[in-house]
């Protein structure tokens, strides 16, 4: 069924209510662990939903993102602005977004730079932003009425080629889970269909949302953009590193992304047990050896590899893949070349803020050594000959 016939029947019981009760503000705040990353503040009435977010990584930027809408509740026309805080030689973008018929329109200008894309959407589409839940609650209220146990949405990100698609699933009276592209959210609603929070743990962010009363987002800009004029910017959620050793004559390098604690459980929690895991963040963990390696009794050819792991509470296995430079969750285990036990422990002392990769020397081999927060694994191997 096509979204522009269901929508209207969808939204009939939002556009019903009472005139003073169509008008509604409020904020969501984002976290990951203990860090917020970003803060929203919106304004939604039956015609137009205005939001302002703010978000903190890799750089503070702030954003209006104005959307109007159709007398039955679809959006016809969403404007976004962009500006990146501390930086005055940065020109802000405008994305402009008109919806319609079988395709959308798109213009995207920075400066004198401007450019057009038109976006097939046959199915029609809903407008999609990181970070923004007044219009992921905008698309709930959507999909609410039909009472359906599952719904799916084409959505539209602006300045995105493509559409995508989310898969709303109803849990309960008081809740929904949302599947797109970052993975899957648990969403708690109230009776009224409105966002109170998200819990992502099964996702690739895992973020954590609540609603909160209406705050500034130009105050919240501030802050973050004072915190980083003074060395305390958020930066790369998760930075991109490498580490690089001579093992018994073997070039040994690992590179791979650092994501951090941030006062979070890892062993079980980050890192959930029984689920294969990127051993990182975001692009694969790419392995690479110039001489053969052996792994207790697993003889790994020179060459390029990808880093995954099977945790589990009482051992560890290190998978080698022969696939290499994809993103970190696309697994493929016919691809596998090994699947090696490694040993695991639980250490004392400081946590280990960021996730760490050593390649640890040791005579005529060595040892790779994952690290983060208490926990510590070690899979030893030594230098064919």
């Amino acid at each position: 069924m096509k979204l522009r016939t269901i929508l209207p029947a969808a939204l009939a019981a939002l556009l019903a209510l009472p005139a003073a009760a169509q008008r509604e503000s409020g904020s969501f705040i984002v976290r990951l662990g203990n860090d917020t990353v970003a803060v929203e503040q919106f304004v939604r009435t039956p015609r137009h939903l205005s939001s302002h977010l703010v978000s903190r990584s890799p750089r503070t930027v702030l954003r209006r993102i104005d959307a109007d809408l159709r007398a039955d509740g679809s959006v016809e026309r969403v404007v976004m602005h962009s500006q990146v805080l501390n930086d005055p030689a940065a020109l802000p973008q405008v994305i402009t977004v008109r919806l319609g018929g079988d395709s959308a329109d798109v213009r995207i200008a920075r400066g004198d730079t401007v450019r057009n894309l038109r976006v097939a959407t046959p199915n029609g589409a809903w407008p999609w932003i990181g970070d923004s839940y007044a219009f992921a609650e905008l698309a709930l209220r959507a999909v609410r009425p039909m009472r359906r146990d599952s719904v799916a949405l084409p959505l539209i990100s602006p300045g995105a080629p493509a559409t995508t698609t989310g898969t709303f699933r109803r849990l309960g009276r008081d809740s929904v889970t949302l599947l797109a592209g970052a993975g899957e959210s648990r969403i708690a609603t109230d009776a009224a269909g409105r966002v109170l929070g998200v819990a992502s743990p099964n996702s690739t962010r895992k973020v954590t949302v609540e609603r909160i009363a209406a705050t500034s987002a130009y105050d919240v800009a501030a802050r973050f953009a004072a915190a980083e004029r003074t060395g305390r910017a958020m930066g790369t959620l998760s930075p991109r590193d490498s580490v690089v050793a001579s093992v018994g004559g073997a070039n040994v390098s690992v590179a791979y992304g650092r994501p951090a604690r941030r006062g979070r459980q890892i062993a079980g929690g980050v890192v959930p047990w029984g689920q294969v895991w990127r051993t990182g963040a975001n692009n694969a963990t790419a392995f690479r050896t110039d001489r053969d390696l052996v792994f207790g009794g697993t003889r790994i050819p020179a060459g390029s590899y990808t880093l995954y792991s099977l945790p589990s509470r009482d051992n560890w296995l290190l998978i080698v893949n022969t696939q290499t430079g994809q993103w970190g969750t696309e697994y493929h285990p016919e691809q596998d070349l090994a699947r090696i036990p490694a040993q695991v422990r639980t250490v004392t002392g400081e946590p280990v803020e960021l996730f760490t990769i050593r390649v640890e020397p040791d005579g005529q081999g060595g040892a790779l050594v994952l690290s983060w927060g208490d926990m510590e694994v070690r899979a030893p191997f030594t230098v064919a000959p």
